[in-house]
């Protein structure tokens, strides 16, 4: 995410714009910020995000291989807000 830019852009700074604890990489940004986790929390399939580092690559395809219709409905629904959201803390 913003360690993407930052390597496009030197001026953007990689950490994360909630707290600036850690770089923003894509898990750190859809899955252990603490403003995303409470996201997940709320949710109805809040259960699925684990408080261990897992890529974020496998963890979706771990969604993919066990989840159906409204349920993968609920995660995409998820992840574009938690997109929208972060994008409107960054810019």
């Amino acid at each position: 995410m913003k360690t993407n830019l930052q390597k496009k852009m030197k001026h953007i700074d990689p950490f994360c714009p909630c707290y600036g604890e850690e770089e923003e990489i894509v898990e750190h940004g859809f899955l252990n910020c603490r403003e995303v986790k409470s996201i997940w929390f709320a949710s109805q399939v809040g259960g699925i995000v684990q408080d261990h580092f897992v890529p974020f690559n496998r963890w979706l395809g771990q969604c993919l291989e066990t989840g159906e219709g409204e349920f993968m409905q609920q995660i995409f629904g998820l992840l574009w807000s938690i997109l929208k959201m972060r994008s409107l803390w960054v810019f």
